[in-house]
């Protein structure tokens, strides 16, 4: 987040929160789907879990940051227009 400072405070904000939530899930869903539960009785365990939440929200942070990138060149478009753009790009025409 430090690297690549977001535009506005409101940027920042919402990336954050977007970055905690995605990390809390998605660290849960990575630890569910491995079945890693038992580290869980372990300092060391817990600390492989906070590897784990951390990893699971950096994905986050770029789609978010991505997403206000195409919105800003997109400020004046039409939903119709943003819509057509990401098909698109996509290649769902």
């Amino acid at each position: 987040m430090i690297m690549t400072r977001p535009a506005t405070r409101h940027e920042w904000a919402v990336a954050l929160i977007c970055t905690v939530i995605a990390s809390i899930c998605g660290g849960a869903l990575v630890i569910q789907w491995l079945e890693l539960h038992a580290w869980a009785e372990t300092f060391e365990g817990l600390i492989a879990f906070a590897g784990i939440y951390f990893t699971a929200g950096l994905p986050a942070w770029v789609l978010v940051r991505g997403w206000f990138v195409f919105a800003a060149q997109r400020e004046h478009a039409s939903i119709t227009d943003i819509v057509k753009d990401i098909r698109d790009t996509v290649g769902k025409n």
